[in-house]
This record gives C-alpha cells, structure tokens and sequence, in this order.
C-alpha cells in the first residue's frame, strides 16, 4: 500500500493568521492541496444567520468561501517494519471567507509533530475564568483556531486539539480511525466561555462514540 496524499510539514503557526492570511499565503507555505471545495452562502443574512445557536457553530454571514485539504499517510508497511500496527497520518484543513483565513486545524500522529494532548486536563479550565494562555499551559498549543465567521460571536476564538491514530488489523483493509478532540471557546473578553470534548473510534462498520 503507498502513502496517501504529498507530504507536507506542519508549518510555523505564526505565519497561519486567522483574520490575515490569505489562500495564496497558505498555498505558498503548503503546496497544492489535496482538495479544494468552494461555495457560497446566499445574501440576506448579513449579520450572521446562528444568533440563537450554539456558540460554538458557526454564524452564517453570507460570502463566499473556501475550503483546502491536506492529507498524508505513510505506507502501512512503515508501521509493519517498526513492528507496530499504528501508521502515521497528517491533516490539515483551511477555511477561507471572502479570501481571508477564518478557521484551520492541523493535526498529526508523527512524533516530530504530534498534536497529542491530555484530554484529562480540560477539567482544569475554568469557565468564565480561564484566559487562553491558561488554556495553552495547560493542553500545549492548538493544532488550529477559528474566528468569526467560523464562530457564531465578533471577537471569539475557537480553540482547536485534534488528534488521531491509525491501527491496521491483521488485513489491510481492516483499520480503524481513533480521534480525540477538543474544541475551547474563548470569549471576546478574553476568557474561556465552554468547551467540548469528543472521543471517537471510526471503522468500516461504522462509528462507536466514547
């Protein structure tokens, strides 16, 4: 089996901006991508369109967006020949509103990079309290953000953890996809509003939530 996708390396996150970087910012840094997906939402929802929904959603405004994927998986028989039934993936997906970066997240299982986090820590954060340099002390730093448009407040920043590993059964095609991620929304002033937390194990058969 070959590798899935053209490597990319994680690439500095200071020259990933929300709200600054534009698609040809982020082609220049990553390549060509896997994927490009664009639409546009209808007008006559100026304003955002999620006012009474979740936070965490996204507002809805109208424009026109743009959605890269990167995606790269080593050979699964790397993993064979370090005796291990894991392989290494890495992801990362861009959001775009009007040109702008809004939203992305890059997650990876390579050591050089992983985006591994202690899921146990969220219960440290304190709502209402807990500032992002606190959030970031406490799981590392994000493997994405996400600003209005991609949230459903001016001002907020979603805070993105993403991590995941491929298992191979004793066929190839047996694999199974585990993820953890975690979501910290921060307030415009600063503090954490709420965060969210999922566990899920992906297979063939179908998703089994944790």
């Amino acid at each position: 089996m070959t590798p899935t996708g053209r490597d990319f390396q994680r690439a500095d996150k200071a020259e990933i901006l929300p709200g600054r970087s534009t698609e040809a910012d982020i082609r220049r840094q990553f390549g060509d991508p896997l994927e490009v997906k664009r639409f546009t939402t209808p007008q006559g929802v100026e304003g955002g369109g999620n006012v009474e929904g979740s936070p965490f959603e996204v507002a809805g405004v109208e424009g026109n967006y743009a959605l890269l994927i990167y995606v790269f998986s080593e050979n699964v028989n790397a993993a064979a020949w370090r005796g291990s039934r894991e392989y290494y993936q890495r992801t990362a997906v861009f959001l775009f509103w009007d040109g702008v970066l809004i939203d992305y997240n890059i997650s990876s299982s390579f050591p050089e990079d992983s985006t591994a986090f202690e899921a146990a820590r969220l219960q440290d954060i304190e709502k209402g309290k807990s500032i992002e340099a606190q959030v970031v002390s406490l799981l590392g730093q994000p493997s994405g953000v996400a600003i209005y448009p991609a949230v459903r407040d001016p001002g907020a920043r979603l805070l993105h953890y993403g991590h995941g590993v491929v298992r191979v059964g004793l066929f190839i095609s047996d694999q199974t996809l585990t993820s953890r991620t975690a979501d910290v929304l921060i307030g415009p002033d600063g503090r954490t509003v709420d965060y969210r937390y999922q566990s899920t194990d992906q297979s063939p058969k179908g998703d089994r939530p944790q």
